[in-house]
């Protein structure tokens, strides 16, 4: 596993990357040794640097997503994995929905907390207790499997997809929606802005928070899925 985009795609003017992910049931945790974080990023290390470590979990993952020093895994059985990224194991079960006809994918990590699902609500997880918050009606649709953070909100796409809105994370008050030209169907995050992926549509993309509106769009044939960094997206 390396950081950033794993999958296959092709790059455009935006410089996106984007591809499918496949899911098994096994939580891999990918290990580098690292002296102090340089400014200027490394030159790409070889595989054989890397010490892969396997945690065994109880059904398929969904999404998996890092944060106060832990690894947490969503379940379509309604369970978030906690799983100690030191030593390996899973450290809590914490059931964040009940089991039904429509599970919600979906798990973030902020400054703050730990974020999954309940159909369309957010549920927060304080990672201090594992315990969780009331579910915050937000209208998410159910595909979207990454919640990312940006500008003191969480960020959800309602309506058909064509829809994107900010959660206030301390009041989990839900802002005005920002319009999208199409439907989509997941997203990433860099600094003040949401990388948009729109599968159905061929294309990805670029919203600035700041002006609340696209600014660039990158055709892509079937998007799936994308990351941002300080790095590249």
């Amino acid at each position: 596993m390396r950081s950033g985009i794993v999958g296959t795609g092709r790059e455009s003017e935006l410089g996106v990357t984007v591809g499918r992910m496949s899911v098994i049931g096994i939580a891999v945790i990918v290990v580098a040794a690292c002296a102090g974080q340089p400014a200027t990023p490394p030159p790409a290390e070889p595989y054989t640097s890397f010490a892969p470590a396997e945690v065994k979990v109880k059904s398929d993952p969904d999404w998996m997503v890092t944060g106060f020093g832990s690894v947490w895994v969503k379940r379509p059985q309604g369970f978030v994995d906690r799983i100690d990224a030191q030593a390996t194991t899973v450290a809590a079960e914490i059931r964040v929905h009940e089991t039904g006809d429509a599970p919600c994918e979906g798990i973030g990590s902020s400054a703050s907390a730990i974020w999954a699902c309940d159909t369309g609500d957010l549920v927060r997880v304080e990672p201090a207790t594992n315990d969780t918050v009331a579910p915050i009606p937000a209208g998410k649709i159910a595909v979207q499997g990454r919640l990312v953070a940006a500008s003191g909100r969480i960020w959800v796409l309602t309506g058909d997809g064509d829809q994107l809105a900010g959660v206030d994370e301390a009041s989990g008050e839900v802002g005005d929606p920002i319009g999208l030209p199409v439907a989509c169907n997941d997203l990433g995050a860099f600094a003040e802005v949401i990388y948009v992926v729109c599968e159905g549509a061929d294309r990805v993309l670029r919203v600035d928070l700041t002006t609340r509106s696209v600014t660039a769009q990158a055709e892509i044939n079937a998007p799936n899925w994308v990351s941002a960094a300080g790095s590249g997206v």
